[in-house]
């Protein structure tokens, strides 16, 4: 049917015309080495390829599935995945940031073991402040900061949040 519809719009152009004269007498022959030809070379690179493909799916594993950190893990650094040699994850780490790292001014208190309180986390790692917890510090009975805060708590007189204990004696 195409053949035909070609052949019509031929009748005006001689050089159309001519190609599908050609293309009619060699039809037969095109047609035999599409059937033989063409196929065998397309299955033997298939083939090829196949025992390839075979050999780089039989190193591919499955990944085993690792639960993820939970949220307070890392509030004084960046979570870094630890991989083994496959690239699949097998544990999280905690990696501190480098103390040269520019911080926002992001508003998000947080308290540090220091017991004072800064901006947001990166504010207190940039000073070296491990985050005790989230939030604003609770001041403690001394109005704050006190310049002897390790030698008080080693005598048990602070707990570890940096609030005083107080103990009523009779």
């Amino acid at each position: 049917e195409r053949l035909e519809k070609v052949k019509e719009k031929a009748e005006n152009n001689p050089a159309l015309q001519n190609f599908v004269e050609r293309f009619t007498e060699k039809r037969e022959y095109i047609e035999e080495k599409l059937e033989n030809l063409v196929p065998q070379k397309v299955m033997e690179r298939i083939r090829e390829n196949n025992q390839a493909v075979e050999q780089k799916l039989g190193k591919i594993r499955e990944c085993p599935q690792v639960t993820p950190p939970a949220s307070d893990f890392c509030l004084s650094g960046t979570i870094k995945e630890k991989q083994d040699k496959m690239g699949c994850a097998i544990s999280f780490v905690c990696q501190r940031d480098l103390d040269d790292a520019v911080c926002t001014q992001e508003n998000d208190p947080v308290c540090g073991k220091d017991g004072k309180q800064y901006n947001n986390p990166c504010y207190a790692r940039k000073a070296g402040a491990e985050v005790d917890y989230k939030g604003n510090c609770e001041m403690n009975a001394n109005q704050g900061e006190t310049q002897n805060k390790e030698q008080e708590m080693n005598a048990g007189n602070i707990n570890n949040k940096g609030k005083l204990k107080v103990e009523v004696s009779d």
